[in-house]
């Protein structure tokens, strides 16, 4: 009857499920927690996830369509000056230059305890005269005839000294802008990262000794603890993206709606890609546990380690009697 009491599964099962739901929070938690410090945490960080979720290249797309709108009826009912003006833009406004100047501003904001919604003085500035320099050289390599060099490099010359790309005054909702407002909310991510990652093994010590008479349990407990944040992570990392794109913040404006719009999606699916490494291994963990619990000789083991955990009492008490003899 002791021996029965001792391996009960009814015995810890109230104190086995909480610890195990709180693992299970905990390791989600965790996942996603550390994909945002992973992405967001440092500027280089930052700056790499733009990069990769091809985010200046959508604000690049997004700078010229603004700009494309903006010009005068004369400009755009010009086809010549209306193309070269679309291929200075093309030279200047790319990509590779957009992450350069913000690269400087991202370092700057992280920096900035006292600001942290703004990049240097609210804006990232590109200085033209130099590419307006190069532009003009690109043109006369062109061997134009001169009533199209004319023009063109008055056209160009006009375009300003200083281009706003992005300015957190007129546009605060600007994709980069909100990524950087993140920042101040990471350092709470990034402490309750920390304490999880203490939480996490302490509940799987405690999981462990609620179930040492009963492996059986235990193998599905921790079936359960790994399982169930791998179908969460996975099929989140799918489908999170397209409830972003469906029920988040969209932008309807006719001009630069499909760039931003574009812009989310990627960032979120880029994102969430990340997540999917983690559910991957709670994913093989989860499966490894099953096959325990499904296929392994559970009696014959928790008789042997009965067996063992009972021997091992004994010798304790022993040495406790012999002990407390001797006083």
């Amino acid at each position: 009857m002791k021996n029965e009491s001792k391996t009960s599964p009814a015995k810890h099962r109230g104190w086995n499920r909480l610890v195990a739901v709180v693992i299970t929070i905990s390791l989600i938690v965790v996942c996603y927690g550390t994909a945002l410090l992973n992405n967001f945490g440092t500027a280089a960080k930052l700056q790499n996830f733009l990069h990769e979720s091809k985010s200046f290249s959508y604000t690049a797309d997004i700078i010229k369509a603004e700009i494309s709108d903006k010009l005068p009826p004369k400009i755009k009912n010009n086809v010549i000056e209306l193309t070269l003006i679309t291929k200075f833009m093309d030279y200047v406004i790319t990509a590779e230059n957009i992450e350069k100047l913000a690269q400087p501003g991202l370092r700057l904001t992280y920096k900035a305890a006292n600001t942290p919604t703004s990049i240097q003085d609210n804006k990232v500035v590109i200085a033209t005269a130099t590419y307006k320099d190069q532009t003009i050289s690109y043109i006369n390599s062109l061997g134009l005839a001169d009533a199209l060099k004319e023009p063109a490099q008055s056209l160009i010359n006009s375009v300003p000294q200083e281009l706003t790309v992005i300015d957190n005054s007129k546009h605060p909702n600007n994709p980069i802008m909100v990524l950087i407002r993140m920042r101040d909310s990471l350092r709470f991510v990034d402490s309750m990262v920390n304490v999880l990652w203490w939480v996490i093994p302490i509940g799987f010590i405690i999981v462990l000794l609620l179930n040492l008479r009963n492996l059986r349990r235990l193998s599905k407990t921790l079936a359960w603890i790994f399982g169930t944040p791998a179908v969460v992570i996975l099929l989140g990392s799918w489908l999170f993206p397209g409830l972003i794109g469906v029920f988040g913040a969209r932008n309807n404006d006719p001009v630069i709606g499909e760039q931003v719009n574009g812009l989310i999606n990627s960032a979120s699916s880029y994102l969430f890609a990340t997540t999917r490494n983690f559910g991957l291994v709670c994913l093989v963990l989860g499966v490894i546990f099953t096959l325990v619990y499904l296929f392994l000789p559970m009696q014959k083991i928790q008789h042997q380690l009965d067996s063992q955990l009972d021997a091992l009492s004994k010798k304790v008490h022993g040495s406790k009697k012999k002990a407390s003899s001797h006083k």
